[in-house]
């Protein structure tokens, strides 16, 4: 049962993986959804037995069947690493509602490290786009699970996601680009702490120990700590890192261990510390961008992977 359930991950992280690598290429460009990839050299319409996961790179040696041109080898590995973490998360929940919920959120966190790499972006588009299509995930499995307090709070979320998505799209004078990410960012992570410490002060949720509550606390605790970093060091994190990390932060509160949201921020400053030594001893300045959404989505992918043994890990050094 375990390797047929691998096996059906593996197969369905290829087909989205592949999806994926089309959608990072084509929404920061604007560019619609629809259609055939075609060769960014020849123009050559890609066909669908040119377009096999993996399989057609390697028949086709990378390269088009039209002109020759060099496929770049971003596809098929983004394509082996959503396939890989679809198989983990089957593993980690087992077949499962919440299986699919999260298998789902490390395709977008590939998605959005992708874009964010090649364009230092965090599109609203995808993240807002997550928050609401995760909330009512997140409530279908709170659901299923015969949890109250868990849908109560996943309604609350819901709330107030819609209200957020409603003020930012709502037609008005805009600030400049900057601030309006900002100040949806603002607003969202004000939502969620506000309906969090109303819905807990009169008793309707239970507090952290439920899903749901948990979820809440991630997001106000993960996005009130990147916006304030953004709004003391302004240079340092953008908007899109706080939205970004609203949403990690109700993906794992969730799973109904707060530790877990400080697991994901320990290991993306940890891994992104790294990195940045490497570049600066590769010759780099200190003044060189690299991009945060990778190391937070790394960290979270890690969290909810093996965030509780790390915990346990951490807990067992203290008591030792």
């Amino acid at each position: 049962m375990t390797t047929l359930l691998a096996v059906f991950a593996a197969l369905l992280g290829l087909i989205f993986g592949s999806v994926a690598t089309m959608a990072a290429h084509r929404i920061p460009l604007r560019a619609s959804l629809n259609g055939r990839s075609k060769c960014p050299a020849c123009g050559h319409t890609i066909t669908a037995g040119e377009n096999i996961p993996v399989l057609s790179y390697l028949m086709q040696r990378g390269r088009c069947r039209h002109c020759g041109a060099g496929i770049s080898m971003r596809y098929p590995l983004i394509e082996i690493l959503t396939a890989v973490l679809f198989v983990l998360a089957a593993l980690r929940f087992g077949p499962s509602l919440r299986a699919g919920i999260y298998a789902a959120f490390f395709w977008v966190l590939v998605m959005l490290s992708v874009i964010d790499l090649e364009h230092r972006l965090l599109p609203d588009r995808v993240v807002f786009t997550a928050l609401a299509a995760g909330s009512l995930l997140l409530l279908a499995d709170a659901v299923s699970e015969g949890g109250f307090g868990r849908m109560t709070g996943v309604v609350v979320a819901s709330v107030a996601i819609v209200g957020a998505l409603l003020w930012v799209l709502a037609p008005r004078r805009r600030p400049p680009s900057g601030s309006e990410n900002l100040s949806a960012s603002s607003l969202l992570g004000l939502g969620f702490v506000l309906a969090w410490m109303c819905f807990v002060g009169f008793g309707i949720i239970d507090g952290p120990q439920t899903s749901i509550s948990g979820a809440l606390v991630g997001a106000a605790v993960f996005a009130g700590f990147f916006l304030a970093v953004t709004l003391l060091v302004p240079q340092g994190m953008g908007g899109g890192d706080v939205k970004l990390g609203l949403l990690l932060g109700i993906f794992l509160g969730y799973l109904g261990a707060p530790g877990l949201v400080l697991v994901a921020m320990f290991m993306a400053f940890l891994l992104g510390s790294l990195v940045s030594v490497v570049v600066l001893l590769a010759g780099g300045s200190r003044k060189s961008a690299i991009p945060f959404g990778p190391f937070l989505s790394l960290g979270a992918v890690v969290s909810v992977l093996v965030g509780d043994r790390v915990i346990d890990l951490y807990l067992g050094l203290g008591a030792g």
